[in-house]
């Protein structure tokens, strides 16, 4: 007589095998839940990343659009006011004196916003954190002739390097032809210790240093962004002391006399190079001005973050197959220390207000006073 019902046994591994799938299908759920939500999160990261990336674009092209169309001077360059780009009113000479003093032109602010800074002070936009370098306050490298620099150099390295190596071996590296100078080193030298040969030319950018023989070992210990906050691959030593950095001034002018300009610019910026001269001691013959050159070089980072996006423009006159502003080089390094602890400057201005979102939303970034 056959049985319609199965064994006890076949019962139990029936229930058995219901149970394991049971529990793969719990566990298949559970995994598939967790990857679903970290793909979200991960999207959503994403997405935050491009709107902030977004965000920092418009925001540099606010900052370019006023560097460009207004005249820039000792406390910065004004906020451009609405359908006020053209003519420049913000600077003015008060009185025939000023004009014959040497002094640059008076300004005043277009807007509440007041100014620009152009020195390494930090603006807060939204969250960001933006930092507009004049260009004409950092050291320019392809005409280095001013032997202060490579003594302050030489003197803050632990490695023994004298001042006349730095300097051979700068000039040799860039100039194009293949004679060496007393303390320099050409191809030759190079290729003896495997390294790549020198550029014959101007550096791409300032970061090349380090590819430099003795500037290698004197630039070993320095941070990335401490070579990008003092140096620029073009022009000379002369920088504007109203917006050069500590360090830039330090190694122009030496420890002491820094101090004493960044002290005296702190109350109220330099108006003439007169001052400068009569101040320092220097006579007329000084590597130092007092307004800012054509080109910045921006910083930005998120607030909190540990790396800053730097970018470095130049800005050239309206001729045929050329850019009124070219970007030299984009690079990321990690934020400086000094750059995260300064107190921002809160600005307020239209140009701020908002940005386009990834997708086409619309973010508000008015930041706290």
């Amino acid at each position: 007589m056959n049985n319609k019902y199965p064994r006890p046994s076949e019962q139990g591994f029936v229930l058995v095998s219901v149970l394991w799938l049971l529990v793969a299908m719990t566990m298949a759920a559970t995994l598939f839940s967790a990857w679903v939500e970290h793909s979200v999160r991960q999207a959503m990261a994403q997405q935050e990343s491009l709107n902030t990336t977004i965000q920092a674009r418009s925001q540099i092209q606010a900052l370019l659009f006023t560097r460009i169309t207004a005249s820039g001077g000792v406390q910065g360059v004004p906020w451009p006011a609405a359908g006020d780009v053209k003519d420049d009113e913000s600077l003015m000479f008060d009185s025939l004196d000023d004009f014959l003093s040497g002094a640059p032109p008076k300004q005043k602010a277009r807007t509440e916003a007041g100014f620009l800074r152009l020195d390494d002070s930090v603006h807060a936009l939204g969250q960001l954190r933006m930092v507009v370098q004049d260009r004409g306050g950092l050291i320019g490298l392809t005409d280095l002739n001013n032997s202060s620099v490579f003594e302050s150099l030489a003197q803050q390295s632990d490695h023994s390097v004298s001042p006349q190596r730095l300097r051979d071996t700068l000039m040799d590296y860039l100039d194009e032809d293949h004679f060496r100078r007393l303390q320099g080193a050409e191809l030759t030298e190079y290729e003896l210790i495997g390294r790549l040969p020198p550029a014959n030319g101007a550096l791409k950018t300032p970061l090349q240093l380090r590819d430099v023989m003795a500037w290698d070992n004197v630039l070993a210990e320095r941070s990335d962004a401490w070579i990008l906050q003092r140096f620029r691959v073009d022009g000379n030593a002369f920088i504007n002391v109203n917006t050069a950095s500590y360090g830039a001034l330090e190694l122009v002018v030496g420890q002491e006399h820094a101090r004493t300009l960044i002290e005296e610019r702190t109350v109220a910026p330099f108006e003439s190079v007169f001052v400068l001269s009569n101040l320092l001691g220097t006579g007329e013959d000084s590597s130092l001005g007092i307004v800012p050159r054509d080109g910045v070089r921006i910083w930005w980072w998120e607030e909190g973050a540990h790396s800053a996006h730097v970018y470095d423009y130049s800005f050239e006159g309206l001729a045929s197959g050329t850019h009124a502003v070219q970007l030299n080089w984009q690079l990321r390094v990690p934020v400086p220390d000094e750059m995260k602890k300064k107190m921002p400057i809160y600005v307020e201005h239209p140009f701020f207000d908002e940005v386009i979102e990834f997708r086409g939303g619309v973010k508000e970034v008015k930041s706290p006073k």
